[in-house]
């Protein structure tokens, strides 16, 4: 075998193809997530419906709290709806 061929057992393997879901985002990110603004982002900050905190410069919030405030409006919307059909 030529001493200048690498071996293919030499060779770096392929990073696995693994979807790794971030457990905070940045306001930007976190605003495209929910479907809202950066003013909104930060009412929600504000109100306490996301949790946040400031990594140097940079405030995180957590994909828990969007997940979670998602959760929430949806039952409401659920709850409502159900209401709605038992005055009819």
């Amino acid at each position: 075998m030529n001493k200048h061929h690498k071996s293919s057992a030499a060779e770096k393997p392929a990073k696995p193809n693994i979807n790794v879901r971030p457990l905070v985002v940045g306001t930007a990110e976190a605003g495209r997530l929910g479907g809202w603004g950066k003013t909104k982002v930060f009412e929600l900050i504000a109100t306490g419906e996301l949790d946040s905190y400031l990594d140097g410069r940079v405030r995180r919030i957590t994909v828990a709290s969007i997940e979670a405030r998602i959760r929430r409006l949806l039952q409401a919307a659920k709850t409502q709806t159900e209401a709605d059909r038992g005055h009819d």
